[in-house]
Parts: structure tokens; C-alpha cells; sequence
């Protein structure tokens, strides 16, 4: 009985989790573009209070999103790093 995994194997899920590093990344930059297009509406003199609630409402699903992908991260490399069986 084999105990550890192929390289295929872990090939596979590192591509998975930097997939899910990248949709991060991106949710996060667009959520501060968001911010950032707020930020210039006060800057020009006009009422912001769509383009905040865009922001706000935007980044708080990323936030959600990037904590959940987080823990399963952490799940997959704690699982194919230290396998015990």
C-alpha cells in the first residue's frame, strides 16, 4: 500500500489553489477600485453615496468570499503537505 500522493496529484491542486489565489486577488483590487471610484466622486464635488454603497456592498462579499477560499487553502495544503495515512 502506497501511502502519499503522485505529482499529478499535487500539480492538480496547486493549480487549483492558485486559481483561487488569482479570483482573490482580483476580487480585491476590484473592490478597492470601487472605493477608489467613490473617493473621486467626493473629490469632484458630487454626491458619492451610489458609488460608496457600491464599494461597500462589493467588498463586503469579496471579504466573504476571500475568508472562505482562505480556509479551504489552508485545508488543502494541510492535507496534501502532512498526509497521515
Amino acid at each position: 500500500m502506497q501511502v502519499g500522493y503522485s505529482y499529478l496529484d499535487y500539480c492538480d491542486v496547486f493549480q487549483a489553489v492558485a486559481f483561487m489565489l488569482a479570483d482573490m486577488a482580483i476580487g480585491i483590487e476590484t473592490s478597492r477600485l470601487a472605493w477608489m471610484k467613490s473617493a473621486w466622486e467626493v473629490d469632484q464635488g458630487r454626491k458619492n453615496t451610489y458609488y460608496a454603497s457600491i464599494a461597500k456592498a462589493f467588498a463586503a462579499d469579496i471579504a466573504n468570499k476571500c475568508a472562505t477560499d482562505a480556509v479551504q487553502v489552508i485545508t488543502f495544503s494541510d492535507f496534501f503537505l502532512n498526509p497521515t495515512m
